[in-house]
């Protein structure tokens, strides 16, 4: 069952996947709190702030994030009802929109 030599050319690591938006969130959001208005003011991050810190990045990529979203957003929206933005603006936590994102599998 196991062996104790590791066969030539063996992969030992699994590669990492890609995280979901929802989960980005949440990784940023316990490492902040929350604000609205900026994506990211000094120890405090808005949801794309929090999704930006959650990758490993920082304000450029929260814009990034934030431009990308919005052809996104608008599907979305067309489908679900709601856009970040407008879950944003309404004041829900970046952990509810996480949940809320995640239960449509983003």
């Amino acid at each position: 069952m196991f062996l104790d030599e590791k066969p030539q050319g063996e992969v030992t690591v699994t590669p990492a996947r890609p995280l979901k938006l929802s989960e980005a969130i949440r990784i940023g959001a316990q490492r902040t709190e929350q604000c609205r208005g900026h994506y990211i003011d000094g120890d405090r991050a808005c949801v794309y702030g929090a999704a930006a810190i959650g990758m490993g990045g920082g304000v450029e990529l929260a814009g990034l994030l934030h431009v990308r979203s919005i052809e996104e957003n608008r599907a979305f929206t067309r489908v679900h009802g709601r856009g970040i933005m407008l879950a944003n603006d309404a004041g829900m936590s970046r952990e509810q929109i996480a949940d809320w994102l995640e239960e449509h599998g983003w």
